[in-house]
């Protein structure tokens, strides 16, 4: 099959300044990538596209499938216009349409559809860019973490998310608004057990086997959230199958296929899901274009613990994307799907 791999070009100095880890991340990734497509015979395409958009490039593209490997490690616009170009250039590519790409990639937008769907997630307030922080709604009970609203990968997530007062949330409100320039969601902090599920294909969806974000050892002056500091000097555990009763892993999982159809998603998404001081589980965030690094990210190692090698979760991805463009028969038959 001939398949296209597409990623972003972008400065690779000032892309590690804003995020080395990420950048590790994306580079490892595509070769890995590359590495398995072309070693299970099919013949691979890679188009790298500009930080202009430039549809040309993509047009002469005569791939029967399009591996999207492209990020927003610089702007988030960059994540979005490329699944743009892919779309009006008629591809066949991995991953949710733009549409959804939009939605997921906006904390607020998904949030207001998980709720209206039925879908728990926890209070939250938008503070648009150009409003007063100190307006915030007083159903909201402290303590509250604080996030970009279109941010990914842990960024503007510090040890100083969670504040206890409104003193301490105007002035991170304020940070944030700086830093990143665009709209801040405040949301209820969650105090239980945290866990992160991948899924993949699309009627016949399944979930990967639970992940639980372990903070062991942590220090108590901190809150256990995963942090960009946390995530870049890996002080979480990761538990694989998580040990969690039936109940509580068959509402995760639930959960996270509702939403999975609700948000229109198609081959691949990952959610991360906390549970309430009642132990009540709730969408945190929901990641249209999870990461594949090997040996890193969640979505892999879920994979590799539910019976998919790197391989065979690259074939499978590959497999999703053909069966739903109707290229192959019948998407049920993946490797590992039983």
């Amino acid at each position: 099959m001939q398949v296209a791999l597409i990623c972003n070009d972008f400065r690779r100095e000032e892309a590690a300044a804003v995020d080395s880890p990420g950048l590790h991340q994306i580079e490892t990734t595509l070769e890995a990538v590359r590495k398995v497509l072309r070693a299970a015979g099919h013949k691979v395409q890679e188009i790298i596209l500009p930080p202009e958009p430039n549809l040309a490039l993509l047009h002469n593209c005569d791939a029967e499938v399009a591996f999207n490997l492209t990020t927003g490690i610089l702007n988030k616009r960059m994540q979005l216009y490329a699944v743009a170009l892919m779309e009006m250039a008629g591809l066949n590519f991995i991953g949710s349409d733009l549409r959804t790409q939009v939605v997921c990639l906006d904390k607020s937008i998904t949030k207001a559809l998980l709720r209206e769907g039925g879908i728990t997630t926890p209070r939250y307030q938008v503070i648009r860019c150009r409003h007063d922080s100190k307006v915030v709604d007083q159903d909201l009970l402290f303590p509250v973490i604080v996030k970009p609203c279109m941010e990914g990968s842990s960024l503007g997530i510090t040890s100083d998310s969670v504040v206890y007062d409104r003193g301490s949330l105007h002035r991170r409100v304020k940070q944030l608004q700086w830093e990143f320039g665009g709209d801040v969601i405040v949301e209820q902090f969650l105090p239980g057990r945290e866990f992160t599920v991948g899924i993949i294909g699309n009627e016949d969806a399944r979930t990967l086997p639970v992940q639980e974000i372990v903070y062991s050892d942590w220090p108590e002056d901190a809150p256990p959230i995963y942090s960009f500091e946390a995530k870049v000097e890996e002080r979480t555990l990761r538990e694989c199958p998580a040990e969690i009763d039936d109940d509580v892993a068959t509402q995760i999982e639930g959960m996270a296929l509702a939403a999975f159809r609700l948000l229109g998603m198609t081959d691949i998404a990952r959610f991360d899901i906390r549970l309430d001081a009642q132990g009540v589980p709730h969408v945190l965030e929901v990641n249209a274009l999870p990461g594949l690094q090997p040996g890193y990210s969640e979505y892999p190692r879920m994979a590799e613990v539910g019976g998919l090698s790197y391989e065979d979760l690259i074939d499978s991805l590959v497999r999703c994307c053909a069966a739903r463009a109707d290229l192959i028969g019948a998407q049920g038959d993946v490797p590992g799907d039983h």
